[in-house]
């Protein structure tokens, strides 16, 4: 197993342990997702990139007591799709995570009144890409960079996906 591996099968452990804790202090189930994210926004890591924080060398007792005040509740997730083939831009990397391994498809999560609501309220989230989706325009963005359209079939496919929720109003060009 190389160093790598190593932090990886570490930092799983320890963030399961935390998980458990954090659930029943909150009170609430909370998902690896949800403990990755808040990680990252508290240790300030850019753009949601879990991949730093296999270099914290972070223990489950750290991972509590950086999380022990953090509202879990924001952003206010209103749902999860799966998707059966990649809408990503071609040659995307994506970070190699526990969740990656658990599901078949690509994962986006839609948040809703979002600390950030860029690039539209709601909008999608890929973790696993650092990708954010706009959808209206189907526009992609890394760290608020632009990479790129999803076309206009894609884009009404994942909008069709997302059930009981007021999404952005189309781009003229894919009504």
């Amino acid at each position: 197993m190389d160093e790598i591996e190593k932090k990886l099968v570490s930092y799983i452990k320890e963030m399961n342990i935390a998980k458990m804790t954090l659930s029943q202090l909150k009170g609430i189930d909370l998902e690896s997702i949800e403990i990755q994210i808040a990680l990252c926004k508290k240790l300030n890591i850019q753009n949601i990139e879990f991949v730093g924080l296999l270099d914290k060398d972070l223990t489950s007792e750290k991972m509590i007591d950086l999380l022990c005040d953090y509202d879990f509740k924001r952003p206010n997730i209103i749902g999860q799709i799966e998707l059966d083939e990649s809408i990503l831009p071609e040659g995307t990397p994506k970070l190699f995570t526990e969740q990656t391994i658990k599901i078949k498809g690509e994962v986006w999560m839609i948040h809703k009144n979002d600390a950030d609501p860029f690039p539209s309220n709601p909008h999608a989230h890929n973790y696993d890409s650092g990708f954010s989706l706009h959808l209206g325009t189907g526009e992609f963005f890394k760290k608020r960079e632009p990479k790129g359209f999803l076309n206009c079939k894609k884009l009404i496919l994942v909008r069709d996906r997302i059930k009981g929720h007021r999404l952005p109003s189309l781009d003229k060009k894919c009504s």
